[in-house]
């Protein structure tokens, strides 16, 4: 048995419906409403990542890495969406400190940190 709110619930999936009407009682969740993808801000807006050559690489490599990213005045600019905006720091090997990795292995480095902390907290 698993206790949800003030009952209790039999299996998971009870326990799921005690925990969905409990959060409907507390107006946490409208009734009625159809969630839209409208609704999902996260997904609707975008913020621009402004990515450069790691400082530390050679001045050789920051020039392939600047043709390779087709960057200008040293920087390139990436639009991704704020719902995907995790991924896509990860994916670009961004989502760590730049001095926890070889400048070899992390090439770019996030110019405008502002923006993870803005979206991340």
């Amino acid at each position: 048995m698993v206790l949800v709110g003030a009952g209790f619930a039999h299996d998971k999936r009870g326990a799921a419906l005690a925990e969905l009407e409990e959060l409907s009682r507390s107006g946490a969740i409208e009734r009625g409403r159809e969630a839209s993808g409208d609704d999902d801000r996260d997904w609707h807006s975008e913020v621009t990542l402004e990515v450069g050559p790691q400082p530390e690489i050679s001045e050789t490599q920051a020039n392939v890495i600047t043709l390779d990213y087709g960057m200008r005045c040293g920087k390139a600019k990436i639009k991704v969406r704020r719902a995907l905006l995790y991924y896509a720091l990860r994916r670009l090997g961004l989502d760590t400190d730049p001095s926890a990795r070889r400048p070899q292995d992390q090439q770019i480095v996030l110019l405008n940190s502002e923006v993870f902390h803005e979206v991340h907290g």
